[in-house]
């Protein structure tokens, strides 16, 4: 479990929660990633981990989470984290 805010957070701390994920998918053919509305942080990570995993951009990615939930609406402080993911 890495808890995230739902506004400005430490890149260390996103990144894990990145990677957590990405750790999980490697191992199990679903995954539940949650936060209190499913609307921003965990929009966020999915869709850092798509861009990792599959070589999307930042608009790619998040276009994918929103089409899969379309409630999907990362913030701005979150959406630099994701776009800065790797960097």
């Amino acid at each position: 479990v890495v808890h995230l805010y739902d506004g400005v957070n430490d890149s260390a701390v996103f990144l894990s929660a990145v990677e957590s994920l990405e750790d999980l998918v490697s191992r199990y053919e679903r995954v539940l990633v949650h936060c209190t509305k499913g609307v921003s942080r965990s929009s966020a990570v999915v869709g850092a981990a798509l861009k990792r995993e599959q070589g999307m951009s930042t608009e790619q990615a998040l276009r994918l989470v929103k089409r899969k939930r379309p409630v999907a609406s990362v913030n701005t402080a979150l959406f630099e984290l994701v776009d800065k993911i790797d960097e």
